[in-house]
């Protein structure tokens, strides 16, 4: 789901995509950190470097 979305909008910053997901209910606040996301994507190469 997350590189989904990440692929969609690739230029969303992962506290956005995090509150987004929050918001709609599709993850719990406490789920996953941002660092994990942020992990992840640059594993991917789905996040420019810097990206905050």
């Amino acid at each position: 789901m997350l590189l989904d979305i990440r692929e969609e909008h690739p230029s969303a910053s992962v506290s956005l995509i995090l509150d987004t997901l929050i918001a709609a209910g599709r993850i719990d606040k406490d789920a996953i950190s941002a660092t994990t996301v942020r992990r992840l994507d640059q594993r991917q190469l789905l996040l420019p470097p810097g990206d905050n």
